[in-house]
């Protein structure tokens, strides 16, 4: 299966440190595939200049015209 970001078929996960007992190698293939897709979509921007944020799956500038940008992944959030 291609990365959906490099989009080469040859992608290769790192193989976990540590025993998965929870899951096969292929679901644990698939598990890094839908984090690196998830990390590619619906972005929290957060302005460090005017303190606007706003979600988006592009970087973009501020309305206020700054660059200065941070962009974290929400997947990172708890739902709630």
């Amino acid at each position: 299966m291609p990365s959906p970001s490099s989009g080469t078929p040859d992608f290769q996960p790192d193989p976990p440190s540590i025993p998965l007992q929870q899951l096969s190698a292929q679901e644990w293939y698939e598990w890094q595939l839908r984090i690196e897709a998830a990390n590619q979509n619906n972005l929290l921007h957060h302005c460090r200049q005017c303190d606007r944020e706003w979600v988006s799956s592009q970087a973009e500038s501020c309305t206020c015209g700054s660059v200065r940008i941070e962009r974290i992944a929400c997947w990172q959030f708890p739902d709630g």
